[in-house]
Formats: C-alpha cells, structure tokens, sequence
C-alpha cells in the first residue's frame, strides 16, 4: 500500500548455480528496479528455517526490521521481515 515500499516477492536460484554471483545479481537488478521507481527501500520475508538465506541477504545489505509472522505454508515455521534502504532521504 505504500509505493516507496517495494518488496521481493519470491528468489531461488537453483543448487547447481548458488556461490555463482547469480543470485547476488538478481538482488542487485531487483534493487535497481526498485530504486527507478522511486522506492525508498525494499523488503522481503525470509522463512525461519532458512538461515542460509538469512545470511545470504544480509551479504546484500538487509537487516531484520523485528516483525515476525506465522508462514502460511507452514505453521510450525515463521517469516522474518528483513529490510535494505535504497535511498538516504
């Protein structure tokens, strides 16, 4: 609802291309998509279960906002919101 908010929606990149650059590369294309439409950051919900991922975001400059929710795929697991600014105003 906010349009300087954008979000990922949804990344995998496939087990034989991983520690390629790739998915760094389509974080970075997805900030860049983000920032020319004026978003001021971008966000992204990453599964409780997944700290490779966790670690692999925070490498691309996100950090944990504190919001927490029940993974609807899943209730034993839950989401964390995960935040990177694209611009300092």
């Amino acid at each position: 609802n906010d349009p300087r908010r954008a979000w990922v929606a949804s990344m995998w990149v496939a087990p034989t291309h991983r520690r390629t650059g790739l998915g760094t590369m389509l974080m970075d294309a997805v900030k860049l998509w983000a920032y020319t439409l004026d978003a001021a950051e971008l966000r992204l919900m990453v599964t409780s279960n997944n700290s490779p991922a966790m670690r692999f975001y925070e490498r691309c400059g996100y950090k944990f906002t504190g919001t927490t929710g029940p993974y609807q795929n899943d209730p034993a697991l839950s989401e964390y919101e995960m935040v990177t600014p694209l611009r300092n105003d």
